[in-house]
Parts: C-alpha cells; sequence; structure tokens
C-alpha cells in the first residue's frame, strides 16, 4: 500500500479502509480532546456526511476509532510505504497496521501531523504571514504511542537511487519487489 505524499483525511474513510486488514470490529486508537463537554467515550460512526462526524468530534472528550463490521477479510501480507508527506489519517492507518504486526511499514518518518489543529492569526504581534498551529485534540493508538511531530517510524529506512530512477523504476518499489 502505498501512502506516498497521502495527506490522509476522513476518519470514517480511514476506518472502512482498515477494517478488511482487521476482519472484526477493533479499537486502532483514541482521538482525545481533553476541553470538549462530553464525559463518556464514543465510537466514530460509519458515515461520511460531514454533520455526523462533526457532531462527535465537537463534543466528545474522547473518540474510540473502531474498525466496522461487514468490510471483508484479508489475512495475506502487508508492506505499506510512507514517506514525509504521509500525514494525518494515513499516519494512524500505517501506524494501526504496523502496531498490530499486520504489516510491514517502510520509507521515511511521516509527518507527525495527524489531527485537528486550530490556526490562529498572529501577524499583529509578529507581522505579516506570522500564525501559530495549537492542537485541539490529540490521537493516540491502543499501545499508548502518540504520532503528533513525532510521526510514524519506519521498520525500515528506504531512500531513492538515482540509477533506479534515471531508468524508470521506483526504487522503493524495487526495494520492496526484491526484499532488500
Amino acid at each position: 500500500i502505498d501512502l506516498r505524499e497521502n495527506l490522509g483525511g476522513d476518519f470514517a474513510a480511514l476506518l472502512r479502509a482498515l477494517s478488511p486488514f482487521y476482519c472484526q470490529p477493533t479499537l486502532v486508537g483514541y482521538i482525545d480532546a481533553p476541553r470538549r463537554p462530553g464525559t463518556e467515550p464514543q465510537a466514530f460512526p460509519n458515515s461520511i456526511e460531514p454533520n455526523d462526524q462533526f457532531a462527535i468530534l465537537e463534543t466528545a472528550k474522547q473518540v474510540m476509532l473502531i474498525t466496522y463490521e461487514g468490510y471483508g477479510c484479508y489475512r495475506g501480507s502487508l508492506t505499506i510505504l510512507v514517506d514525509e508527506n504521509t500525514g494525518s489519517s494515513a499516519e494512524i492507518f500505517a501506524q494501526a497496521l504496523q502496531e498490530s504486526g499486520r504489516a510491514k511499514v517502510l520509507g521515511q518518518r511521516t509527518k507527525g501531523e495527524v489531527v485537528m489543529s486550530m490556526w490562529y492569526d498572529i501577524s499583529y504581534l509578529l507581522g505579516p504571514g506570522y500564525s501559530m498551529s495549537i492542537p485541539e485534540a490529540a490521537y493516540s493508538t491502543v499501545q499508548n504511542a502518540q504520532l503528533e511531530n513525532t510521526g510514524v517510524l519506519p521498520d525500515r529506512e528506504l531512500y531513492y537511487h538515482l540509477y533506479d530512477e534515471v531508468h524508470g523504476r521506483d526504487s522503493w518499489l524495487e526495494a520492496v519487489n526484491s526484499g532488500k
């Protein structure tokens, strides 16, 4: 699975994509938003409707990311490629499968820009073009790994090789296919 340059996106799409690799509903992590008013943890809905998603993300202190039932079952081997431009839910995807032992992650450390941050304009203090990002929530895996600012650490680092690239080959795919 090639997640290079994948900036992530929708949590429901993430959980739908993960579901076939777990074969049954499985908790893969948590979104914690300590300033939210809710008290009870809630499962993320299987809905791509923005209003359904925002309703839970804006009220729950803790949202459980649990894969969904009915998306098939794949038990084969997996290799996931990530790079410094892999972010958000793509990072959660890679980390979840890596932690579960279902996949090897190869490539470069990911962005470490996982969940909701608010950008605040501070140009009135420092001048034009300055802003500050403050996380509104944090993602943690079931093994309590924090991906924000850290990213996903690959099982093996890969580097591009000029020879392969000049000859029209992706050196990372070559490394995966050759087992090197």
